[in-house]
């Protein structure tokens, strides 16, 4: 299986046959979601999960060289009265503005992927472990992509993203749509990924995606795959549509 994979060139891969899949595609798609039915499929429990968010979160808490170098970057006043980060003061002073965001990047951004390379290497080192997801929204722009033997990225109607944003942040439609705008297109996720994850209005369909990448991934086997329910329901209705095959 790990011969199958070249796109890991820089990244931690210890341990032979184990791969790392990096998730991500634009905000509001359902990554969550998708980290979710990951989990609960008997294939879990072979999983380990990372969250670059919460990586990042970590990585920046109080007297950490990570939030030191933001305050050298972008002045004591990102910083609440406790000493903590005021994530959101400092996501005002960097909307808007490339140059700001680039800035914020390049401060950020090698912290967390050092951190997300520890845990891919311990992660490496449990016994039974056949894969590791990277759920990461900025995967490209981080480089973390790099890391990971394949992408999946989880796409979504545009609508139905901004909704699910709106929701998730509590911003109007037209802060959810800016978000959105700065982002990378869907064709960038679709050229650029090994598997695409649709997320629309039917789950099953997701679901479907879902357990084709864990086919190809050799996390199912080839006759579960090819005889789980929702596959024979799709071998119906295709045999109905034509009924004189």
């Amino acid at each position: 299986m790990a011969g199958r994979f070249s796109r890991l060139d820089s990244g931690p891969h210890p341990a032979p046959g184990l791969w790392v899949l990096g998730l991500t595609g634009p905000s509001g798609s359902g990554k969550s979601t998708v980290c979710a039915l990951l989990r609960q499929e008997d294939f879990g429990k072979f999983l380990r999960f990372i969250d670059a968010d919460q990586v990042s979160r970590q990585v920046a808490e109080p007297n950490t060289p990570c939030l030191a170098a933001l305050v050298q970057a972008f002045g004591r006043e990102i910083l609440r009265t406790g000493g903590s980060l005021d994530r959101h003061r400092l996501g005002n002073m960097v909307f808007g503005s490339p140059e700001q965001v680039e800035k914020l990047n390049r401060t950020i951004l090698p912290f967390i992927v050092e951190e997300i390379r520890r845990r891919i290497e311990a992660y490496a080192q449990e016994e039974g472990v056949r894969g590791i997801v990277l759920d990461a929204p900025t995967l490209f722009e981080s480089g973390a992509d790099r890391m990971c033997s394949r992408v999946a990225s989880v796409l979504a109607p545009r609508e139905d993203r901004a909704a699910r944003v709106c929701a998730r942040d509590g911003i109007s439609l037209e802060a959810a749509n800016k978000r959105l705008d700065s982002q990378l297109p869907a064709s960038f996720y679709r050229t650029h990924s090994d598997f695409i994850l649709w997320n629309g209005t039917r789950r099953d369909k997701l679901m479907e995606g879902i357990r084709r990448m864990a086919f190809w991934l050799e996390l199912i086997p080839p006759r579960e795959y090819r005889f789980s329910p929702l596959r024979r329901r799709q071998r119906m209705k295709r045999r109905s549509a034509f009924p004189g095959r």
